[in-house]
């Protein structure tokens, strides 16, 4: 059975797999499809991220909060955002009694065998130099590492690992897609064949791979099957088509999320274009915070499953909900005055605050595919006003005015995964049908 094992980042934006994608590698898990073991390491730094998060809320709520305090029950304030904080553990129990998830225990009596591994600077451990002295850092890492080879090491079934992290420390420098030659060697040590463990970097991709690799192993089990028995054949040939438009399908996700994470970085506030006017880029076609000057992009959390239109010819369109992080600086004065939800990062300077929000947006991805898989062209990339109502919130976040990070919703699309009417790639196994 393929194995997921989740570093800590995928959980950004998704407490306890509570996004869209992560509800699908749940989903997955429960009917067989996978198992999903995360590391005790990460099980116990998700949790520390979420209490510490919590328990800094509520101080600052108490903080601001309290010049009004006659106003408001402060200990009924406080003693909601105690009730979070139960609710962190007893939502950690909800995801590992999920049939086929689980936690992974550190492997036993490795302290030594990592002090050594970082004497040798080997990774994942890593070095920073800070006044010209050398820091080492990675310990976690490498408590996670440890772990994913005793997974690996204690299943016979020579089956996939999926190990989705974005941490570098695993990788060679300049490259996110391959381990770096330390773990291979670990591997080669172990006797770990090189292939079974492979690097994934989102939930969203490694959800795409299982599909991808259920319905091959659907298609080669129906193909052994009409090799006996010709009557089947006409059966194999669809379960073939299916595992085809996974594949697809897995492709033209990865490629429109490298598309859209291609944005971070970018500036989103007006620029003078050649006619003396101000306009915003135009990818930009959704509505933010027009107090944050001088905005870009720091990041994206998908809200919802992608969903696929096969529009004309060669041309794929692919949607998802989105939010959109976004800092710049607010004049003091326009923070105090505006309605939108800005958090204050820092003070910049006596006028102006550096600040920082979450936007609700729709991406749309424009995609070329006339060369076919392992060529795909990316066309356009537009974030668009979301016409979807927002998610439900959580029935238990506590509603005040100042900010909270409560437990995301989900959206669930079915993009029909099946065959479509117009297929541009002549390499659909159904063409000849």
């Amino acid at each position: 059975m393929i194995t997921v094992v989740p570093d800590t980042n995928p959980f950004h934006g998704a407490r306890w797999l509570g996004s869209s994608a992560g509800e699908r590698l749940i989903d997955l898990a429960r009917t067989g499809s996978c198992q999903v073991v995360i590391p005790q390491v990460v099980v116990d730094e998700l949790e520390r991220q979420h209490r510490e998060a919590l328990t800094k809320q509520r101080d600052e709520a108490r903080a601001a909060l309290g010049e009004i305090k006659s106003l408001v029950d402060l200990d009924d304030i406080v003693a909601k955002f105690d009730d979070l904080l139960d609710k962190v553990s007893s939502d950690r129990d909800a995801l590992l009694a999920n049939a086929g998830v689980r936690a992974a225990p550190v492997p036993e009596n490795i302290t030594r065998d990592l002090v050594r591994r970082d004497l040798a600077r080997r990774r994942p451990f890593m070095e920073t130099e800070t006044q010209k002295k050398k820091k080492s850092f990675g310990f976690r890492d490498a408590a996670i590492w440890e772990t994913v080879l005793d997974i690996a090491a204690a299943d016979d079934s020579g089956d996939t690992i999926f190990f989705v992290t974005r941490d570098t420390g695993y990788f060679p420098t300049g490259a996110n897609d391959r381990l770096h030659q330390h773990l291979v060697d670990d591997l080669d040590q172990r006797s770990i064949p090189r292939d079974r463990i492979k690097i994934i970097d989102t939930l969203e991709n490694v959800v795409e791979a299982i599909n991808v690799a259920v319905k091959e192993a659907e298609a080669n089990a129906a193909e052994a099957k009409a090799a006996q028995d010709p009557a089947n054949a006409a059966l194999a040939t669809v379960l073939r088509g299916y595992a085809y438009d996974a594949l697809r399908r897995a492709e033209l996700v990865r490629v429109a999320i490298e598309a859209i994470e291609a944005l971070v970085g970018k500036p989103i506030s007006g620029e003078m274009d050649a006619n003396g006017e101000y306009a915003s880029p135009s990818f930009v076609q959704f509505d933010y915070p027009r107090e944050i000057e001088n905005a870009v992009i720091v990041g994206f959390e998908p809200d919802s499953d992608f969903e696929i239109d096969e529009a004309e010819g060669d041309t794929v369109v692919l949607r998802v909900e989105v939010s959109v992080g976004i800092e710049g600086s607010t004049l003091k004065a326009d923070y105090y005055a505006a309605d939108d939800e800005l958090d204050i990062v820092g003070e910049l300077t006596d006028h102006y605050w550096e600040t920082s929000t979450w936007v609700r947006a729709r991406a749309v991805v424009t995609i070329d595919t006339e060369h076919g898989r392992g060529q795909y062209d990316v066309d356009d990339v537009v974030l668009e006003n979301n016409p979807n109502p927002p998610r439900p919130a959580d029935p238990t976040s506590v509603t005040l005015d100042f900010d909270i990070d409560p437990d995301p919703g989900d959206i669930e699309i079915d993009p029909d995964p099946g065959a479509v009417a117009m297929d541009p790639d002549p390499g659909d196994p159904r063409d000849a049908v």
